[in-house]
């Protein structure tokens, strides 16, 4: 069975009707421009994919120092923490402030 991977989901119509006061973007691009705004005009907080799905990236890069450096892997685990929350609050203070 193919699978089949649902881009631009969150059009204007869904938008106005969702219920929610945060929307996670998990999938690449589920919401179209239009979708967007509606929920940019409702006051809904979306957090785009490529910030949400960054954490990965990130983990994988840390892996690769791990495994080719040969760092303790409780240190680095505390840096990626530590890193994940600094860019995380930063986003969530920018985010609020402009609104």
């Amino acid at each position: 069975m193919k699978e089949r991977f649902l881009f631009k989901i969150i059009c204007r119509y869904v938008a106005s009707k969702i219920d929610c006061k945060v929307l996670v973007e998990a999938a690449n691009g589920p919401t179209t421009f239009q979708g967007e705004k509606i929920l940019e005009s409702r006051k809904i907080c979306v957090l785009p994919d490529v910030v949400v799905n960054g954490g990965g990236v990130t983990v994988s890069y840390f892996e690769f120092l791990k495994n080719m450096e040969h760092r303790n892997p409780g240190k680095i685990m505390k840096k990626v923490g530590f890193l994940i929350n600094k860019k995380f609050s930063f986003f969530f203070k920018f985010f609020f402030e402009f609104d």
